[in-house]
């Protein structure tokens, strides 16, 4: 269970993005929405990657 997200728990969605990395470790953000919120939740992480690469 450690590596279980608690959205899925949760049956929410979540997706992860990638930023970075620091000394070979990946870093990432992680957001979250409410249940059937995924479109609002894709376009979000879009408009993050869009910001990050900015």
């Amino acid at each position: 269970m450690q590596l279980t997200c608690i959205a899925g728990i949760g049956g929410l969605p979540q997706v992860t993005i990638p930023i970075s990395e620091v000394d070979g470790v990946p870093i990432g953000i992680s957001i979250i929405a409410n249940r059937f919120q995924d479109k609002k939740l894709l376009d979000a992480a879009r408009n993050i990657v869009n910001l990050l690469r900015a």
